[in-house]
């Protein structure tokens, strides 16, 4: 059973319809990235996914139980965390913005000083307990922002342009906190962002999103391993593989712990471990055999 599911959702507005989409599903401990240019409709979906907001069309599901504007959503809500693109801060200071949901959830105090002061840390706000939130730059109000909602360790967690308004300085720092809540806490994650380039940094799988249609992206990522032979390059990638057997390499990135691999031909993505490439000494133009396990044998 899927952590969360929409069931054809769709949503007008002034009898225009902003979002159209068939079946969704969000498996435990997955992140999946929303790609599409602004105005797209990624955070009418999202809103929709952290039930702050109703389709007009089609059901969510969140373990398998169905909610609606007329069910008895709370319960969820508590389960399912949303980080706006542009978060509200609430008066006073830092840590009183992050404990608030904890104290609606009657945590004791020693708790939420506990656990506030390891989400700010996670974040990078070690220190910043103290500051009147209303005077943090727009970057600091985003990651305060995601401090106040892994506090509450949600089982699902939403995030809309969480790097938008942070110095690029600490983007890594974000991303790396997304990998670990993953790893950590086993996390099921879906980011919003216009880039593709973070998209495919991050996500297990690249949703696109364009005038309010929803699809997988045709540059999804494929995980495989790489090896050098005496014959040249090798990927080996899982089955099905329909693409063709020889391809050039278009771009190498280096992410926390994989490689993302750009190929030419409008192929998928590749990411591979990172350990993977030690020794293998590639670079973009190089040629590479893609191998499937019934491949070649």
């Amino acid at each position: 059973m899927s952590v969360l599911e929409a069931r054809n959702i769709a949503k007008t507005h002034s009898g225009h319809t902003v979002l159209e989409a068939g079946s969704l599903r969000f498996e435990k401990a997955q992140i999946t990235s929303v790609c599409g240019p602004n105005g797209a409709g990624k955070s009418t979906l999202l809103r929709i996914l952290a039930l702050l907001d109703f389709p007009d069309q089609g059901e969510v599901l969140f373990q398998g139980e169905s909610f609606s504007s007329h069910g008895d959503w709370f319960r969820a809500r508590k389960k399912i965390t949303m980080v706006d693109q542009n978060p509200y801060t609430f008066r006073g200071s830092v840590f009183r913005n992050v404990a608030y949901g904890m104290e609606m959830r009657g945590a004791g105090r020693n708790e939420i000083v506990s656990r506030a002061g390891d989400a700010l840390a996670k974040v990078g706000l070690s220190g910043f307990e103290r500051r009147r939130a209303r005077t943090l730059s727009g970057g600091e109000v985003q990651r305060m922002a995601i401090a106040r909602a892994i506090v509450c360790e949600p089982e699902v967690f939403i995030l809309d342009e969480p790097t938008a308004h942070v110095d690029s300085t600490r983007v890594r720092e974000v991303e790396d906190l997304v990998f670990r809540l993953r790893e950590e806490k086993g996390t099921t994650i879906i980011i919003a962002t216009h880039s593709e380039t973070q998209a495919c940094r991050l996500a297990d799988r690249v949703l696109r999103i364009e005038k309010g249609r929803i699809g997988e992206d045709p540059s999804n990522i494929v995980s495989a391993k790489l090896q050098r032979t005496p014959r040249g390059i090798e990927l080996i990638v899982p089955a099905p593989w329909t693409g063709p057997g020889r391809a050039s390499i278009v771009s190498l990135e280096l992410a926390r712990d994989h490689v993302i691999i750009r190929l030419d031909r409008n192929l998928p993505t590749v990411r591979i471990p990172r350990e993977n490439l030690r020794g293998a000494d590639i670079l973009p133009g190089d040629k590479v055999k893609i191998k499937g396990p019934a491949r070649d044998r």
